[in-house]
């Protein structure tokens, strides 16, 4: 088994587009006027799709495509991406079962993966994550987050925007965000560790759903459960003079509601 590699100047960012149906995707943004992508087959079986697989820079250099070959009818071989490539790049990978791990500091994310994980270090910019049962790990992400998965977990440490999640039976943990928060769950935990600002909708049918709320801000609230326990300990507060108030609509059918003041943000 041999690895390919591809080089190429970059002296700016890019936009990095990859298609890879299994195995894994590493992304390396950091301070590079280069950009470098290996292939690796990782069994005998992915030679063939190593050596098929479409590494291409276009003229102006702007954007990079990596497109390993479709297997519609046999499984084919698994490919280990590697791609080093300059901080503040965007990022457009799609799959069937690779995992895609990303390092640095990316300007936009936008993964579509039937199986595969997602973890990402840093985006200043959006992140769209659409999963059927992979798991989704996010760091900082400086705009906002849709995510969109079956059975996996979706956890974010800070989002300066909003915050939209769907799951089925995945827990959603979110460290802080800066803007709305919009979470439907049929089973999983939900837990919003510190809202400020905006609107918190969370709806789950069994899922337990815990928020917590930054000190000193005027909360309205509107929390319902059919047969869990609801407890509150935030402190009763005039409304500001200047209007700003954080709504929290919660809904769950059997889960347990928890609004507490916020916490140290460690997801």
């Amino acid at each position: 088994m041999s690895t390919r590699t591809y080089t190429f100047s970059t002296a700016q960012p890019l936009t990095l587009r990859v298609s890879n149906p299994a195995g894994e995707v590493e992304i390396i943004a950091t301070e590079t006027a280069q950009t470098s992508v290996e292939v690796i087959p990782r069994h005998s079986s992915g030679q063939a799709s190593a050596e098929r697989t479409r590494v291409e820079l276009s003229g102006d250099g702007t954007r990079l495509d990596v497109e390993a070959p479709e297997h519609r009818f046999t499984s084919g071989g698994r490919l280990r991406m590697s791609i080093r490539l300059p901080a503040g790049s965007s990022v457009d990978v799609s799959t069937a079962s690779a995992d895609v791990i990303c390092r640095g500091s990316l300007a936009g994310l936008e993964v579509r993966t039937a199986s595969g994980d997602v973890d990402a270090d840093h985006v200043n910019g959006d992140v769209a994550i659409s999963s059927a049962s992979g798991d989704v790990a996010l760091g900082t992400v400086t705009g906002s987050v849709e995510c969109k998965t079956a059975s996996g977990d979706v956890r974010a440490v800070g989002v300066e925007g909003g915050c939209r999640a769907n799951s089925a039976s995945g827990d959603v943990n979110i460290g802080s965000c800066g803007g709305d928060v919009f979470v439907r769950t049929a089973s999983g935990d939900v837990q919003v560790r510190r809202a400020e600002r905006g609107r918190v909708d969370i709806t789950t049918m069994s899922g337990d759903v815990k928020v917590g709320v930054r000190r000193g801000t005027v909360v309205w609230i509107d929390a319902s459960t059919m047969s869990g326990r609801t407890r509150s300990d935030l402190q009763s507060q005039d409304a500001p003079e200047d209007g700003e108030v954080l709504s929290i609509s919660v809904r769950t059918m059997s889960g347990d509601i928890t609004l507490s003041p916020a916490t140290v943000v460690t997801v």
